[in-house]
């Protein structure tokens, strides 16, 4: 699974994309296991939902709604891994 992968890989991904409203585990529990592996993950939410700011897991490096463009995504990309978001 995606946890397991990221727990044997986090020292080469400089990046994670996560649905934060998966089907078995949500995307928060998702955030937390990873970040107990690797503190400083840097996390980009994505969903469909719309979300209040304090509905979001805490420790999240940004946010995009889905559907979104290549453009939008590769600005909030671009934005998180210069530390500006």
């Amino acid at each position: 699974n995606a946890i397991s992968e990221y727990s044997k890989n986090w020292t080469t991904i400089d990046l994670v994309l996560l649905d934060i409203c998966l089907g078995q585990m949500a995307g928060g529990k998702v955030l937390k296991k990873m970040k107990s592996v690797n503190p400083n993950v840097k996390c980009i939410a994505v969903s469909g939902h719309e979300f209040e700011s304090g509905d979001l897991p805490e420790g999240l490096s940004g946010f995009i709604k889905k559907p979104f463009r290549a453009a939008e995504l590769i600005g909030v990309v671009e934005k998180v891994l210069k530390g500006v978001l």
